[in-house]
């Protein structure tokens, strides 16, 4: 194990089998950085930056915050969490993880979310299985995505942002979101909590599973799938092909 204070990590490899534990401040730039078969902690006191460069998680490694983590990426292009070669990696959140900066970021890594997780701006996609008992806050013109998954939510989903659904997702918490819902083919969305809002706009080319929750919203579009609500109460309705179901 390895114990510091403080890491500033511009890229290369970290392996052997062990932990290293940041007590204050962790700084990741630069280059491409993997680790092998190791796990980075973010203590509970200590704060994160991750500015640049990709992570790949090889071998079983982990990304665990326990403390402050912010992910700031202004770049044009995707900044990737990943799996190497290997058992897949995984990233888990039990404290505060802030996704800022305009730009997209992907984690194909697994996670567990009990922290919370704030989408401020630009947008992060999910795909690997995971969940958790942890909020998602998706501020205004920010976005998040689940693909592929399994995904199983306890915890809320709100804010003002949008939210697309490409994968399995069992969503047991509160739902409420003011932007937009969009559920792509091969997206499944089961939605088991209450909800409250999807936003001005749902667009659902998959299957959304909402029970006999009354669902009201500006316009829909149904491009095909399924469609199961209780009530549904819109200003402008595009349907394309699908199957609406459900006692409403």
């Amino acid at each position: 194990d390895l114990t510091v204070e403080e890491l500033s990590w511009a890229g290369g490899t970290m392996s052997g089998v062990g932990e290293t534990r940041v007590e204050r401040l962790l700084t990741r730039y630069g280059g491409s950085g993997t680790l092998d078969a190791r796990s980075l902690t973010i203590g509970e006191n200590a704060s994160g930056t991750w500015t640049s460069g990709n992570m790949v998680l090889a071998n079983g490694a982990s990304l665990n915050n326990l403390g402050t983590f912010e992910l700031g990426w202004e770049g044009t292009e995707y900044l990737n969490l990943q799996s190497g070669s290997g058992a897949r990696g995984k990233f888990s959140n039990s404290g505060y993880f802030g996704k800022s900066g305009a730009g997209s970021a992907v984690f194909t890594v697994n996670y567990d979310n009990s922290g919370a997780i704030d989408i401020q701006s630009g947008g992060i996609s999910f795909s690997g299985s995971g969940g958790g008992s942890g909020p998602f806050n998706v501020a205004a013109g920010a976005g998040v995505e689940f693909g592929f998954g399994p995904h199983t939510l306890n915890g809320s989903i709100g804010g003002e942002g949008h939210v697309l659904f490409a994968g399995q997702v069992t969503l047991a918490g509160d739902y409420a979101i003011g932007g937009f819902t969009r559920i792509y083919a091969g997206g499944h969305v089961d939605f088991q909590g209450v909800v409250s809002s999807v936003g001005t706009h749902l667009s659902v080319s998959g299957v959304a599973n909402f029970h006999d929750t009354a669902v009201s919203t500006a316009t829909v579009t149904f491009l095909g799938g399924e469609l199961i609500t209780g009530d549904l109460t819109v200003e402008e309705l595009s349907w394309a092909g699908g199957t609406m179901s459900g006692v409403g």
